[in-house]
């Protein structure tokens, strides 16, 4: 009977190990679609900086239309907030390190700037509670002592 019991209980500790390498390797390979399709998306970024007559084509028109030194802007702002927004969804950095790594970005003009013309695109209609995106929005019209944000809202909106 105690052999029994022996084998039972190394078997369901094999079992445990099994589980958690399988969930393991699921969040590794989540981890590595993110990166990768973050990747693709700095790589078009790049190209449209690179290729003038290419950011042309895409820089938007009408009502939202701008010239080619404030759309090299956007794109710029838009890698930097979709780089933080990869180092946070892959684990890079935690709830508090975004938290600084916003601040300051959102301390400089270009992201200001980016976050005033493209935040409502980011933010979308109603953030998931729990997603990995950070509210920068209420930091572009607050002023520093009045920047309080919670943890559940400020990892509730920044999307890429």
């Amino acid at each position: 009977m105690k052999g029994t019991k022996s084998v039972l209980l190394a078997g369901l500790a094999i079992a445990g190990v099994g589980v958690f390498r399988l969930a393991q390797a699921e969040r590794h390979q989540r981890q590595r679609n993110i990166l990768a399709t973050i990747q693709m998306h700095q790589e078009w970024l790049r190209h449209l900086e690179d290729d003038p007559e290419t950011r042309d084509w895409w820089a938007p028109e009408g009502k939202d239309a701008m010239d080619a030194h404030a759309y090299a802007r956007v794109l710029h702002a838009n890698q930097l907030f979709c780089a933080l927004s990869a180092r946070h969804k892959v684990g890079l950095l935690d709830a508090s390190a975004l938290r600084v790594q916003a601040r300051w970005l959102m301390s400089r003009s270009i992201g200001r700037d980016y976050w005033s013309s493209a935040g409502p695109l980011r933010q979308g209609p109603r953030p998931a509670t729990g997603s990995t995106a950070a509210s920068i929005g209420s930091w572009t019209t607050s002023t520093p002592s009045t920047r309080r944000a919670t943890p559940s809202s400020e990892t509730s909106r920044l999307r890429c």
